[in-house]
């Protein structure tokens, strides 16, 4: 028997999952007073990401999008706060 146990969960495990349609509703808006485009969400998730952060992203069980966490768009926004971008 193994002494080291590793674990499978997925690193959404424990996490508030969130549709990516439904996270500009979750973001404050913009200079211009509009939400951020959802196709700008879709860019954060991208493997570029945002100077090089990334806001992960994964598809649910039997749902035709993406999704995110609550958790992760906070971690999200405190690399890019470290990065020194306030805008996003």
């Amino acid at each position: 028997m193994r002494s080291n146990t590793i674990s499978h969960d997925p690193w959404w495990s424990g996490e508030t999952p969130i549709p990516l349609h439904q996270v500009p509703e979750r973001l404050p808006y913009r200079r211009t007073g509009r939400p951020v485009c959802l196709a700008t969400i879709y860019r954060w998730t991208s493997p570029a990401g945002v100077g090089g952060v990334r806001l992960r992203r994964f598809r649910p069980a039997g749902a035709r999008g993406y999704a995110t966490t609550l958790e992760e768009l906070e971690r999200f926004a405190a690399a890019l706060t470290a990065l020194g971008g306030d805008e996003l």
